[in-house]
């Protein structure tokens, strides 16, 4: 994979200002894909995330759960969506949170 960047905006804590950077992407795992983002959506929980409504670990982090794009690179090992379909180079996406991974932090939290 030929490096690329992105911009994020990083939270630093409740009602803080977020933080625009550009860092570098990190290549994608087995089994996992890079994803350019075109659309992403600010919906509630980020709000109450962002007022110090909900607990999130430790700081500095991204936030952020509705977005879209399409497959800029993929892993070592096939990667799939959630229906179980081969994913390729280009193919368009949205990210679906409602499917628990049962590692992130929120997941361990029940």
């Amino acid at each position: 994979m030929k490096p690329c960047t992105g911009r994020l905006a990083i939270f630093n804590g409740p009602g803080k200002p977020l933080e625009i950077v550009t860092r570098e992407a990190v290549a994608p795992g087995a089994g996992e894909a890079l994803l350019r983002l075109a659309y992403s959506g600010i919906c509630g929980t980020d709000v109450h995330i962002h007022e110090g409504c909900l607990a999130m670990p430790d700081m500095p982090l991204v936030i952020g759960h509705e977005f879209s794009g399409t497959v800029a690179a993929l892993g070592t090992e096939p990667a799939a969506d959630g229906l179980g379909t081969p994913l390729a180079c280009g193919d368009s996406v949205i990210a679906c949170v409602a499917v628990p991974c049962g590692e992130c932090f929120n997941c361990r939290r029940g």
